[in-house]
């Protein structure tokens, strides 16, 4: 077998997989259009009946404001993942270049300390979160969402961006040291605009995980903090049943901020993918 038919059955094999791979993920995303579009008797219905059926009034009454709270909680849930989002990236990138750049007496044990704080897993500090918290009076409000959540995710932050700050070569500050300026000027006129790539990257992790984060909000909130991810259990009602069309609808309005984020940074995170993996 020559070298151009097998390359030639590689690359088959290879779209095939892929193939295969997208059909398993798109799935569950085209499975969630269609029921948000049939009425609650169509749910478990695998005929093609159901197409007959399409209406958008589970998306009617998931936008209603006289019997949904979808606006307050999607405004909850834009501001505490917004909130969160700047303030994690802020200190992480700082916390980042001072790892990267700055060597320092115990770092790397720092180093592995912060991340460790992500090996926990959520639902085992919750408990003692939620009696802190409602000591506090931070529990039912944005400001705690968004401590929570920064704390959360800094870990995270700290880690990606401080890969980012070591794959940039030292000439480059170096240079701009020689030219007069200070640690900090170098950092914020060379530094940063070099690696917004990455940065993009991580605000765009961290927003997701803010803005899909269940375990927290469903603990710690209540009616006037209530994020979308926490106004979804509205929808299981005792005597009513789950109310799959609205739900759905709901979670295809949930992904929607999450594409037109990644369409819009998309040139900012292929950079930031790719980021140091070709070396000179």
């Amino acid at each position: 077998m020559n070298t151009r038919r097998l390359r030639t059955i590689e690359n088959a094999l290879s779209w095939i997989i892929l193939l295969i791979a997208m059909i398993f993920i798109l799935l569950p995303v085209v499975w969630l259009v269609i029921q948000s579009l049939v009425p609650r008797g169509f749910i478990l219905d695998i005929s093609l009946k159901i197409f007959e059926e399409m209406r958008l009034s589970n998306y009617a009454m998931v936008l209603d404001p006289s019997t949904s709270e979808f606006y307050r909680n999607v405004q909850n849930s834009v501001i505490i993942a917004a909130a969160s989002t700047a303030i994690t990236v802020l200190f992480g990138s700082l916390s980042g270049y001072a790892f990267a750049k700055l060597a320092f007496k115990g770092s790397n044990n720092l180093k592995i300390w912060i991340l460790s704080m992500r090996f926990f897993p959520p639902i085992s500090v919750v408990v003692p979160l939620y009696v802190l918290w409602g000591n506090l009076q931070l529990a039912d409000t944005i400001p705690g969402m968004v401590l929570i959540y920064v704390a959360l995710n800094l870990p995270f932050s700290v880690w990606l961006t401080s890969s980012f700050f070591q794959d940039l070569p030292v000439e480059i500050e170096e240079a701009a040291l020689v030219d007069g300026c200070s640690r900090l000027q170098a950092f914020r006129r060379v530094t940063l605009p070099l690696v917004t790539g990455g940065l993009a990257v991580t605000a765009l992790f961290t927003f997701i995980m803010c803005w899909n984060e269940f375990i927290f909000a469903l603990a710690l909130t209540g009616s006037r903090a209530a994020t979308v991810t926490r106004g979804l259990t509205g929808m299981i009602v005792m005597y009513g049943g789950i109310k799959w069309g609205e739900m759905s609808a709901a979670g295809v309005l949930l992904i929607l901020p999450i594409l037109a984020a990644a369409f819009l940074l998309q040139k900012h995170i292929v950079r930031g993918l790719t980021f140091g993996a070709v070396k000179a």
